[in-house]
């Protein structure tokens, strides 16, 4: 029988593998965050649930104060070694994203394929609302599991070869327009991103799936909001 485990517990056993990990949703997060984010350079960024430090790392690189928090130790660790490795300008937190409470704003907070770790969201959009610039933007991609629902689900799926099961938490659109107007967050956009052919190549790597048969189905949404 698998054991079923906490997220918490799932990235303590998985933080030094997490990168070498292919994932057709963080290929196409990338890509349409980095559309949506605009200039950051000297912009003060908070990385929500950073894990070992994709958007942390990148914003860094492009110029952007980078505030990273996320509630593993084990993830962090990677994410420092990289910041050493790469002599990169990142402060690293380790606390609890939904009960966060820093001295300071940001011109941008990213949250980047953790919603479906998270039960309740209602926490998360009180800790942007209390950190947020008044001109800033908050950027938050959703992994997409049914297109299309009307209530919040949960889906409990097998991870690492099989060994564990974990709960997903999956998010309709109407409960994220819902905080976003309890918090006085505007809904800039919402994009929902299909398989399209630049994650084709992780396909290949997946004897078990077709490209063809995940070619144009919507696995991910990004939201923008901003101070109303």
């Amino acid at each position: 029988m698998k054991t079923k485990i906490s997220w918490k517990k799932l990235y303590s056993l998985w933080a030094k593998e997490y990168d070498s990990w292919p994932s057709v949703r963080g290929v196409i997060d990338k890509k349409g965050i980095l559309k949506l984010i605009g200039k950051i350079k000297r912009k003060e960024v908070l990385d929500l649930g950073c894990g070992t430090g994709k958007w942390s790392t990148i914003l860094a690189k492009k110029g952007a104060n980078v505030t990273a928090v996320d509630n593993s130790k084990e993830m962090l660790n990677v994410l420092k070694k990289k910041i050493k490795l790469e002599n990169l300008k990142i402060n690293t937190l380790k606390k609890d994203i939904s009960k966060l409470k820093l001295n300071k704003k940001f011109d941008i907070i990213i949250m980047g394929l953790v919603m479906d770790n998270i039960k309740n969201l209602n926490g998360i959009f009180k800790v942007v609302r209390n950190h947020l610039k008044k001109e800033g933007i908050f950027l938050m991609s959703d992994p997409v599991y049914f297109s299309g629902i009307k209530k919040p689900m949960t889906k409990e799926i097998t991870i690492l070869e099989n060994k564990y099961r974990i709960t997903l938490y999956i998010h309709p659109e109407q409960e994220i327009k819902d905080l976003a107007k309890k918090y006085n967050l505007d809904v800039l956009k919402i994009n929902k991103l299909k398989v399209d052919k630049s994650v084709k190549h992780i396909f290949d790597k997946k004897p078990h799936k077709s490209f063809s048969d995940y070619k144009g189905r919507h696995v991910l949404t990004i939201y923008k909001f901003k101070i109303k």
